[in-house]
């Protein structure tokens, strides 16, 4: 090949890669342009579900209300318009709340419904007056059919605003009748409109009322909208004999719209870095060409000359290879790249690089993955998985993963489980997990040359224990007056850097909403300078059998106290897997056999991470532990960098498999 194949070649290769450059900016891009808008959507989601949340409180409070006046005629045998002033002045105290415009006491007779007593009241429901508007007349004979409940009535139309009747059954004197109220539905929503919706939300309220012809529908408010909706949320909701259907419409103007920023950097950015690559390639190639040139022209020259065009040549490569080395971490931090890269590189000095980007890379995956954990939890979708689980375990695990970086920051970790405690808990032993190693790894992060202590005891409680863990530290500690905000999101002590620490903010979010999932409490104490103890509460924490574990008298004869520094002892393992496997979890567990034998040639922690989770999906779903027990300490050996754990549990996942002779010949070709 020639030396203007050869650069044609390379022209050709670095066209393609700069082509797949921008294909793959633009492309980030546009999935932070996507992710940026669903962030701006389930914010509006979650605002509009609470001003609806708002309003419905308001005529919840109303309810409450009429409910305590109408009590007033249940207790006294008549009642005067002066006792039903005074119990309103008494209710409205007492509620705290928007109060009645007017209550009125009703009763049907010959000729319909008469007023009989009246305060504040007038229009329709005057003292004296025939109530003869249709929708209150149907609301009043719903309030005797329902006798225990507040009934609210279809809106009607009174001085161009729309106005509700409130009704509850009240007998009064052996009279058959109700105590009623009137309330402005027009202004609770404009009163909602100017308080609590922002700009770029638009409200119309549609009222339906089910009649023997079908349900009928009537618009009771509509902002106007200066332009079409980016989405529309709708909220429904019954009261009374009113079907109330809420719809937002979100404008584009809402909030400013999404966040389209990041984006817009990472695609310039990007571009930037290309456009510099660009220039050097060129340069490169320019650079490569001459000195082709200036070989071909003096092949035949003297030897002199040959020696010349190898300085050059070597002058070049030496070029290329730092400019390839002051390229490649910038490129592989900003495209993200650093998970395609070979693990089974054997020079030391390569690893060393690779493990550098890989834990960049990890960084990223670990703020994304909280992110969606909180939304989740936030959103409600994320749901516990109780199952038998070995207590200990948790707490070996978590010594095992952190006992090495202990022992570099000279920390003494400790590892003490009450008696109290029993050794098979039912609970989602991967989320405790989850609320602890935070906890644990800002200890140690935190304390040098002192000790981290993990503590667990269990108090007898109603359905099994209440069980409480703490987490303590002889570190830097932290001010009383950041105490209260080290739970929030992306917070960082004050004066700290990440440089100093490292850290992004979401562990102590996450693991305070775990915790509340659980229905526990998460607290902490602390002083600066001598350190800080976070106590987690989890009340009434149900009791496994003890059958429930494979080996459970090995557990016996583990000591309540495991230290971790300067050496950790590891609890006899109860994980390892049963001889018999129910023949459907074996013929799925054969299906996971090339995944698994790809993972322990690679052992890429993001593909580690999906396979334990599916491990515990399996071991749950099948009721088989061990199986369970493996999946969860193998993702907390990923989570944690313990790689060699991680290749020891990976292989013992080949005992599942048969026949185990055919895989272990299979690994050594």
């Amino acid at each position: 090949m020639n030396a203007r194949h050869a650069l044609t070649l390379r022209l050709l290769i670095g066209g393609l890669l700069l082509t797949g450059g921008v294909v793959s900016a633009f492309v980030a891009g546009d999935r932070l342009e996507a992710n940026a808008r669903d962030t701006w959507q389930l914010r509006a989601a979650q605002e509009t579900e609470r001003i609806t949340d708002i309003y419905l409180f308001w005529l919840t409070t109303y309810q409450a209300q009429l409910r305590g006046a109408a009590a007033l005629f249940y207790a006294s045998a008549e009642v005067d318009e002066g006792e039903l002033l005074d119990a309103l002045d008494v209710i409205e105290g007492l509620e705290a709340a928007i109060p009645l415009e007017g209550v009125a006491f009703v009763h049907p007779t010959d000729s319909g419904w008469m007023v009989g007593l009246s305060t504040d009241l007038a229009g329709p429901v005057a003292l004296g007056v025939r109530i003869e508007i249709p929708h209150m007349v149907e609301a009043l004979h719903g309030a005797l059919d329902l006798p225990d409940r507040v009934v609210m009535g279809m809106p009607f139309d009174e001085g161009g605003r729309q106005k509700s009747l409130l009704a509850i059954a009240a007998p009064n004197a052996d009279q058959r009748g109700a105590v009623v109220s009137v309330i402005d539905v027009t202004g609770l929503l404009e009163g909602l409109q100017t308080l609590h919706v922002p700009v770029g939300i638009h409200l119309s309220l549609t009222a339906e009322h089910d009649t023997p012809t079908g349900r009928q529908a009537e618009l009771i408010w509509a902002s106007p909208a200066r332009q079409p909706p980016e989405h529309r949320f709708t909220y429904a909701t019954d009261s009374g004999q009113v079907h109330w259907r809420f719809s937002w419409d979100v404008l584009p103007d809402y909030r400013g719209g999404p966040d389209f920023e990041l984006a817009r950097v990472v695609e310039f950015g990007s571009l930037i870095v290309l456009a510099l690559v660009s220039a050097l390639l060129a340069l490169l190639f320019r650079q490569n060409l001459q000195v082709q040139r200036q070989v071909e022209q003096r092949t035949a020259q003297l030897h002199e000359s040959v020696l010349e065009a190898q300085a050059a040549n070597r002058s070049k490569s030496v070029f290329l290879a730092n400019v390839s080395h002051e390229i490649r971490t910038p490129l592989n931090a900003i495209m993200g790249f650093a998970d395609v890269l070979d693990r089974q590189l054997k020079d030391p000095g390569q690893r060393q690089h690779v493990h550098v980007m890989q834990e960049s890379a990890q960084h990223l995956l670990q703020i994304i993955t909280g992110i969606l954990d909180l939304s989740r939890l936030e959103a409600g979708e994320l749901t516990l998985q109780p199952a038998p689980t070995d207590a200990l375990s948790i707490f070996t695990d978590l010594g095992s993963v952190y006992s090495q970086r202990a022992r570099a920051q000279q920390t003494d970790l400790q590892i003490q489980i009450e008696p109290s405690v029993p050794p098979v808990l039912i609970i989602d032993g991967t989320r405790l997990r989850e609320v602890i190693a935070p906890l644990v790894d800002n200890a140690i992060k935190f304390t040098t040359g002192g000790y981290v202590r993990v503590d667990a005891r269990g108090t007898p409680a109603t359905g099994g224990i209440d069980l409480t863990i703490c987490v303590s530290d002889t570190g830097v500690g932290i001010p009383a007056d950041q105490q209260d905000r080290i739970f929030e999101l992306f917070r960082q002590r004050d004066g700290q850097s990440i440089n100093d620490y490292g850290g992004t903010g979401l562990g102590l979010t996450i693991a305070r909403q775990l915790v509340q999932l659980m229905s526990g409490q998460i607290s902490v104490e602390s002083q600066e300078g001598k350190g800080s103890t976070f106590r987690i509460h989890l009340p009434s924490v149900a009791v496994g059998d003890h059958d429930l574990i494979d080996d459970l008298s090995h557990q016996a004869q583990m000591p309540p106290t495991v230290s971790a520094s300067p050496s950790f002892v590891k609890s006899p393992r109860a994980e390892s897997p049963p001889d018999k496997l129910p023949e459907g979890v074996r013929s799925l567990l054969a299906a996971e056999a090339d995944r698994w034998r790809h993972l322990m040639a690679t052992q890429t922690i993001n593909e580690v991470e999906d396979f334990a989770r599916d491990l515990i999906d399996i071991g749950q779903e099948h009721e088989v532990l061990s199986l369970q027990k493996l999946g969860e300490r193998l993702q907390s050996q990923a989570s944690g960098f313990d790689l060699a754990g991680m290749e020891e549990s990976l292989a013992s996942f080949g005992d599942l498999l048969e026949p185990q002779a055919d895989i272990d010949e299979e690994l050594r070709h």
